[in-house]
């Protein structure tokens, strides 16, 4: 368990929902199963001594009764997917069925077009990534990070923060917020993730900060001396997961170019009074917080979140 790959639709990502550090943990797991040419779900099974592995209680392994405690509350917790023409909620898991070794998780099939058969608006991550985060929003944090990697960056308004993470008016204060959430989950995605990740408020008027910053790069990969590899029969299926990495990482750089080929011709449809003003208010922001990456693409991505642009699918199809 580790090197398995998690591939999730953005819209997911970006979506409202509230659960549990044991709770993304499951989610994680159950994701890391659905093949990557998979077109419709199947009962994944879990024994027993699997499941606790993967939520980090080993010690747990023989309390049967957990298992279900568990994903009882999953079963009662909801994702709320933004969509062209409203929102679409529907439960994490659907039914489970368990005997005396382990369990078997079922999986709502309105869940399919964000979770199978994904080619292009997605995220990859690794399981090994979720199975060492700590905290309740540590995950959904990264993931809202990670999207946004070959970019650099990404602003969001706190209260957009607040709706996706499912905190309501908890923690109203900025202190108690970055203090009880932000910093506790960059800590954890800095020590225990693939990148690096700084939050740093903006935008304030009066005593009260507006927006989030999200700085985010990928961290540099630790060479390791080459021992001699021991006789395996997974050599064939490691190199297949090799190239559907490369594959899943090619399409997500596609992709950013479809949404920027996006951004920069609905910007340029702006009067020329409207672009000055947008750049002009980017410069004010980037001048205290220094954009990474390219400049045209770091100012595209700030407009388009400052202006709540989405991308409808057609433009992930286009040559």
């Amino acid at each position: 368990m580790g090197n398995e790959l998690c591939v999730v639709h953005n819209g997911i990502i970006e979506g409202k929902w509230r659960i549990g550090e044991v709770e993304s943990k499951i989610i994680a797991g159950i994701i890391s199963r659905i093949g990557i040419n998979d077109t419709e779900f199947k009962p994944m099974r879990f024994e027993y001594e699997d499941f606790f592995s993967l939520i980090g209680h080993s010690e747990d392994s023989k309390n049967h009764s957990k298992v279900r405690e568990h994903l009882q509350g999953l079963q009662s917790k909801i994702c709320s997917i933004k969509t062209e023409t409203g929102w679409f909620d529907v439960q994490w898991i659907g039914g489970c069925k368990y005997d005396s070794t382990g369990v078997e998780i079922g999986i709502d099939k309105r869940f399919g077009p964000y979770l199978l058969d994904l080619k292009r608006n997605f995220t990859t991550f690794f399981l090994e990534t979720s199975t060492k985060l700590k905290g309740a929003y540590s995950l959904q944090i990264y993931l809202l990070a990670k999207q946004y990697l070959l970019v650099g960056s990404r602003t969001m308004p706190i209260k957009d923060f607040r709706n996706k993470l499912g905190i309501g008016k908890k923690y109203e204060n900025f202190k108690d917020l970055r203090i009880r959430i932000i910093e506790p989950s960059v800590k954890s995605i800095n020590e225990s993730s693939d990148i690096k990740l700084t939050i740093t408020p903006t935008k304030r008027i009066r005593k009260a900060y507006l927006e989030l910053l999200f700085e985010v790069s990928e961290k540099p990969k630790v060479k390791q001396i080459k021992k001699t590899p021991e006789p395996t029969n997974s050599g064939s299926e490691t190199l297949k997961l090799d190239k559907l990495r490369e594959e899943k990482l090619a399409e997500e750089k596609r992709q950013v170019k479809c949404e920027i080929r996006y951004l920069t011709s609905i910007f340029s449809r702006l009067s020329k009074d409207e672009q000055r003003q947008h750049r002009d208010a980017c410069k004010m922001q980037k001048s205290i917080f220094p954009p990474l990456g390219d400049p045209e693409e770091n100012f595209l991505n700030w407009w388009a979140n400052q202006s709540q642009i989405t991308f409808p699918e057609s433009i992930y199809t286009e040559v």
